[in-house]
C-alpha cells in the first residue's frame, strides 16, 4: 500500500486494503480496551463493556491510520495503538473536541 494518500483513496479496494492492514492494530487496541475495562472502578454492564470495546477498536483504527500517514515506525505505532485502546473513551472525547473546535474556526473564517 502506498503511503501519503490514505484520505482520498482511488477505489473501494484501497479502503478495504487499509481496513485489512489495520486489523492487527484493531486487535491490539481491543486488548488495551479490554484491560482498561477490567482495571476500572465501574460497575459491570454489558452496554458499557461492549461500548468500551467498540470504542477501543475504533480509536485503534484511527490512530493506526494517522500514524501510517505520518510514516511513524511500527514499534511506535504498536505502543500508540495499544495505549489508544486503553484510553479509548478519553481519546474519542479529545479528538471530538479538537475536531469541533477546528470546524468552528473554519466556519468562522479564522
Amino acid at each position: 500500500m502506498s503511503k501519503g494518500n490514505l484520505y482520498m483513496p482511488d477505489s473501494s479496494s484501497t479502503i478495504i486494503q487499509l481496513i485489512i492492514d489495520s486489523l492487527p492494530a484493531a486487535a491490539l487496541s481491543l486488548f488495551g480496551g479490554f484491560v482498561s475495562l477490567f482495571t476500572g472502578n465501574n460497575d459491570f454492564s454489558w452496554k458499557y463493556f461492549i461500548g468500551g470495546l467498540l470504542a477501543a477498536v475504533f480509536v485503534g483504527f484511527l490512530i493506526n491510520i494517522l500514524m501510517l500517514e505520518w510514516d511513524i515506525n511500527e514499534q511506535m505505532r504498536v505502543v500508540a495503538v495499544s495505549i489508544g485502546g486503553y484510553c479509548a473513551r478519553d481519546v474519542l472525547e479529545l479528538i471530538s473536541k479538537k475536531f469541533i473546535s477546528n470546524m468552528k474556526d473554519k466556519l468562522n473564517g479564522e
